[in-house]
């Protein structure tokens, strides 16, 4: 008989970058194309999947976040750390941003210091959050300092109490201290001398690549590795070492460090319990003597060093495959997470643990098609965290909405129980992320490109939309408002749109307006195509907007602008005032240029009712603009034919066929105005794109349209 012998199981893959396989994306970019076109329809099926599926994301972008900033790398990095705050500004801060460049060795290896500009909630504008470029670098993340580290950067951990202090993993025993802000910027030339670390810590007796943390509590720092132990370090006892004995230096076999004089220093207690590599570590938020570790053997393991150096409880198989990452709960100190390569998450109620390897997880979180490699609780909301695989996906997770039905049905039965945030802009393995914990839920994340596009990564930082986290009733609360906002815009268009017919058919009020008479002396369209000069109108306006910016600038700040509306007795709250500031930066620079201002008085105008304007009544501070703005309300919605708020092409054209006298000339002219309208060229234009070319064409020469003829 014959016998099939069963292959043996594909085997999860060890985390990390295989080593040589390090290139710059350029040099891989030529390469992926050969690979493309080598791979078949197969591997061509598979990229063009995942790039309709970014694709989808990046249509989305606008909708699901508050802000996105993508910064292209070219040089990956498997880790990225938020520094300390540099400065609070009203609109966005400055804070440092840690990451590395894991070069080919055709150039130094580096650990960076970058100074970034993270946006505050609820200020970036919608067509800034959607108009990035995933292939180039972000404004707001910029190149502050350079440190040639020895070897490859494999981990990057601050510590908590002093973000100027950072800790590294490179492929050797030791743990490499940095004071980020002591050290020398350097060139990264080939061949330049690495930098030195400002103390190094020895204690392994073999390779410690990935497990590293530094407790939040006091200056400890934890680390594991290839020899299986766990060991521990108190940065305090340097001083004291070199106060004991100032001539020690201690240096780990097979090291590729050279410290400076006297900068070694030995462990605190070495922990020996695993059976393979130790992965990843964490410290109990609450204690620097209590810490957890996990491994390729499938374990969980916790220490408190107080007690000795053996494990005070164990999961002997806490997930079905190694494991790759652990975070300590610091909301709850009972619970810890777990990710493996077999994809999925767990959460252990430390409580439930025994000494024996017992222990079952609380619950499993199932949502990544790969490994995962980072796990971290979110800083704000205690049943929060995100979870971070190979698969490009950053999930964020609430354990609180376990169980839960949603009332609105929105949620697709297919979601796995628990998820509520899906982060798609990578486009390869996600190897590190973390919250903010000066901006609770701002995050930063980074993918190492280097399999599926060419090489490089891709560094992230981004918040989603506040609609999505905050208490379900306030959002709610907040909706109906911005509902019964747009309501009373729409009526108003409506009632000037009545006006508008009335007066076309005939059928004239007992009180018109000099506007409404002068509007039916001419015909619509040559309106709409030629309109009405009222620069002078505009010019007395310029004269106020002077007058109201105090710093003569050129331009109105938000200060300045609660002034204005003081001084024209225009009553709105401070959110209302801080909205229409946001909504009329059209150029998002913080301030209104002089167009900006006239589009923010014509939404006053038709949004408020009891300005001086809106009854025509005389003011010392402001020239009734009231006619103005009447003629362009009246303009955009006799072009908005199916009063949805947008005017279309189609709709430009039927307001020229409604009155064909002049078509073939005018026709040109139309068409040239709806582009100079359509600003992010989706074929639509709103009221606000419509009125602020509107206050360019002020003044057009006659003759402009013989030109066109």
């Amino acid at each position: 008989m014959e016998v099939t012998a069963t292959p043996p199981a594909e085997q999860p893959r060890k985390r990390g970058r295989p080593k040589g396989s390090t290139k710059a994306k350029v040099e891989k970019d030529k390469e992926a194309a050969a690979a493309s076109r080598a791979r078949g329809s197969s591997g061509d099926k598979k990229t063009a999947a995942a790039d309709e599926s970014y694709a989808h994301w990046k249509i989305l972008v606008p909708v699901l976040y508050d802000w996105l900033a993508s910064h292209n790398l070219v040089w990956p990095s498997l880790s990225c750390r938020w520094g300390p705050v540099l400065d609070k500004g009203t609109y966005k801060n400055k804070q440092r941003l840690y990451l590395s460049e894991q070069t080919d060795h055709t150039q130094p290896n580096t650990l960076i210091v970058a100074n970034c500009e993270v946006v505050k909630p609820r200020v970036a504008a919608e067509k800034h959050i959607a108009n990035f470029n995933e292939d180039a670098r972000s404004p707001y993340v910029k190149k502050y300092k350079t440190i040639l580290h020895p070897g490859e950067v494999n981990r990057i951990r601050e510590l908590p109490m002093n973000k100027n202090i950072v800790a590294t993993h490179t492929d050797c025993p030791e743990v490499l201290i940095w004071d980020v802000e002591a050290q020398p910027n350097r060139h990264a030339l080939l061949g330049a001398q690495d930098s030195r670390p400002d103390l190094v810590l020895s204690g392994h007796e073999d390779n410690a690549e990935f497990a590293l943390a530094m407790c939040p509590a006091e200056p400890f720092v934890l680390s594991g590795g290839k020899d299986k132990s766990v060991v521990l370090w108190s940065i305090q006892d340097h001083v004291s070492s070199l106060a004991a004995d100032p001539t020690q230096s201690v240096e780990s076999t097979g090291s590729i460090v050279k410290p400076a004089d006297n900068s070694t220093l030995g462990p605190r207690g070495v922990f020996q319990g695993h059976t393979e590599t130790v992965e990843d570590v964490q410290f109990c938020p609450s204690s620097s003597q209590q810490f957890c570790s996990v491994g390729d053997d499938s374990c969980l393991i916790l220490w408190d060093a107080r007690s000795g150096n053996t494990p005070s409880a164990r999961v002997e198989k806490a997930h079905n495959a190694d494991l790759h990452c652990v975070d300590w709960s610091f909301h709850d100190d009972n619970y810890i997470l777990t990710g493996s390569a077999d994809r999925s998450v767990h959460m252990f109620d430390r409580r439930n643990l025994l000494s024996n390897g017992a222990g079952l997880p609380v619950h499993k979180f199932e949502g990544h098609n790969a490994a995962v490699l980072c796990v971290q609780w979110s800083p704000d909301k205690r049943s929060v965290f995100g979870s971070s695989a190979e698969d490009g996906l950053l999930n964020i997770w609430d354990y609180d909405k376990i169980g839960q039905q949603e009332e609105t049905g929105s949620t697709a039965p297919s979601a796995p129980a628990g998820l509520f945030f899906q982060h798609a802009g990578h486009r390869d393995k996600v190897v590190d992320f973390q919250w903010n914990a000066d901006d609770p839920w701002t995050l930063v994340s980074v993918s190492d490109d280097g399999e599926s596009y060419g090489g490089g990564g891709t560094l992230q930082l981004w918040r989603m939309t506040d609609l999505l986290y905050r208490p379900k009733d306030e959002v709610l609360e907040e909706l109906q408002k911005f509902k019964d906002h747009f309501r009373s815009v729409v009526e108003l268009f409506q009632a000037s749109l009545s006006r508008y017919r009335n007066h076309a058919i005939g059928f004239e009020a007992a009180e018109t307006w000099p506007w409404e008479e002068q509007l039916l002396e001419k015909d619509p369209l040559g309106i709409f195509l030629k309109f009405p000069r009222i620069d002078e109108s505009f010019r007395k306006l310029r004269t106020k907007f002077q007058q109201f910016d105090e710093d003569g600038n050129g331009s109105i700040d938000l200060q300045e602008l609660k002034h204005c509306f003081s001084r024209l007795e225009i009553n709105f709250t401070e959110d209302e005032i801080n909205e229409l500031f946001e909504t009329c930066d059209i150029n998002a620079d913080m301030s209104m240029n002089f167009n900006e201002f006239i589009v923010l008085l014509c939404l006053v105008y038709l949004l408020k009712e009891d300005t001086s304007f809106q009854h025509d009544k005389s003011s010392p501070e402001l020239m009734n603009p009231r006619p103005t703005f009447e003629t362009i309300v009246d303009a955009f919605v006799f072009l908005d034919k199916d009063k949805d708020g947008h005017v279309s092409k189609t709709e430009m054209l039927d307001a020229l066929y409604e009155n064909d006298s002049g078509f073939r000339s005018s026709g040109k002219i139309a068409m040239k105005r709806f582009e100079e309208m359509d600003w992010d060229k989706n074929g639509m234009v709103n009221f606000k794109e419509f009125l602020f070319a509107f206050i360019n064409w002020v003044g057009i020469e006659d003759d402009e349209a013989d030109e066109d003829e």
